[in-house]
């Protein structure tokens, strides 16, 4: 009997491996490694980038600064007490909604060839892109069917943090008195605690279906958030530092070309602009300052992206094979499947053209 105990009890560990190898291995996903290969792929393909992705670009920020104009007519409007404005912010709640929609097309458009580019199902430079294929419109859904869960996620976040805040404020007296410190105090302490909880799960939960979901999308061919959610299992710090180091010096670089701008528009503000004198301290001088700063910021944007796309691309392909070594499989120069793809890229549309390498 009590050999027959132990034999079952040394048995275990092999029944388990398994459902153990499920959860991946936290050793397989370097860090510095990935963020080295990230900044490599850029600076190695920044000019096929470039190529990829300047076309919907472009057609992105025209987007953008139709949408901020509008904003700030309507903002106007209200701050002159124009009651055409309440018109005008409904028309431009739906031009809003749309705007989101080609957001997330124009980005997919984007995202598919810098992707592919990386992951090695791609090869050779690029004048001017615009696919239209299976791959971009399958990345399209999977990226509005990760905005529609992360945006319920954060309001029913939203609505929690309010209902906990009205608790909290309902309690202040007791709690004031069990901490011995003023109610207002302690409310406050208790709501900055309950907000920063709810943006590090916010962070949490974005991070980790955010970041395997083009990579599993373009190399997979299918749409799949719950394999994204399970790849980035016991690794969200390495995937956090890996974002940070990519993240943080474009943040950097942006606010320094912004603050360098903005010094020298203020400096220079009467010699460009002249308001009226008794409109200087209103708020139309305001809105009529950011109109007139408003395609610098998007200018910034606009150089940023191909640097932003292109790390991002690089650092999800080089984790994802990390992970799948056998799921995307070393193509050779030359090999048929790189230059289907690169057929692809000039049968995809009309305007597509690309000057591919042999």
């Amino acid at each position: 009997m009590r050999a027959w105990s132990e034999a079952r009890i040394a048995a275990l560990p092999a029944l388990r491996w398994p459902n153990r190898s499920i959860v991946p291995a936290p050793d397989n996903l370097p860090v510095l490694r990935t963020v080295a290969r990230a900044y490599g792929f850029t600076t190695g393909n920044l000019a096929t980038i470039i190529g990829l992705i300047w076309l919907p670009l472009l057609l992105l920020a025209g987007g953008a600064y139709f949408l901020a104009i509008n904003v700030l007519s309507i903002l106007e409007r209200l701050s002159s007490s124009r009651m055409d404005a309440i018109e005008e912010i409904q028309r431009t709640g739906f031009v809003f909604y749309y705007f989101l929609f080609g957001v997330i097309f124009l980005y997919s458009v984007m995202v598919v060839p810098v992707m592919r580019q990386a992951l090695g199902l791609r090869e050779g430079g690029a004048f001017i892109h615009f696919g239209l294929r299976a791959s971009e419109f399958r990345t399209f859904a999977a990226l509005f069917l990760l905005y529609l869960v992360i945006t319920t996620v954060n309001v029913v976040g939203i609505y929690a943090f309010v209902f906990l805040l009205i608790i909290i404020a309902a309690g202040s007296s007791a709690i004031a008195s069990v901490g011995g410190v003023a109610p207002t105090v302690a409310t406050g302490a208790i709501a900055i605690i309950v907000w920063l909880a709810y943006i590090c799960a916010s962070t949490y939960v974005g991070v980790r279906l955010s970041f395997f979901v083009v990579p599993v999308t373009v190399a997979e061919n299918r749409i799949d958030l719950i394999r994204a959610w399970n790849l980035t299992r016991g690794r969200f710090w390495r995937l956090f530092w890996i974002l940070f180091a990519i993240r943080v010096p474009l943040a950097i670089a942006g606010s320094a070309f912004a603050l360098a701008i903005l010094a020298f528009y203020f400096g220079a503000w009467p010699m460009f602009v002249r308001p009226n004198p008794a409109n200087a301290k209103s708020a139309v001088a305001v809105f009529e300052m950011v109109r007139h700063v408003l395609p610098v910021f998007i200018g910034i944007a606009v150089f940023l992206e191909p640097l932003r796309l292109g790390l991002e691309s690089g650092a999800g392909a080089a984790a994802y094979r990390a992970l799948e070594p056998s799921a995307v499989p070393d193509q050779p120069a030359g090999n048929s499947a790189v230059q289907g793809t690169t057929t692809g890229d000039l049968r995809s549309n009309d305007l597509a053209q690309a000057d591919v390498a042999s």
